[in-house]
């Protein structure tokens, strides 16, 4: 999937690069229950914003810096 205004490919092939080793040891541990990587936004000269979703698509959440899950979204149905 490739993010609208850049191009560039929602999850790149190079996550490691994109995550600092909190971002991804968190990534690891929560992807045991059932958490997927949603997308990494990229914007020029920021943080990367690193987005995950739960198992049933309801949850959207960021890892921060410190590899803490904080809401980004909650998805109603």
């Amino acid at each position: 999937m490739k993010e609208k205004r850049k191009g560039q490919e929602a999850i790149p092939s190079d996550i490691e690069t994109h995550l600092n080793e909190n971002q991804l040891c968190r990534l690891r541990s929560i992807e045991g229950f059932g958490w997927q990587l949603k997308f990494i936004r990229r914007p020029l000269f920021q943080i990367p914003v690193i987005a995950v979703s739960n198992d049933d698509g309801t949850e959207l959440d960021i890892i921060d810096e410190e590899g803490d899950l904080k809401p980004l979204l909650e998805i109603r149905r």
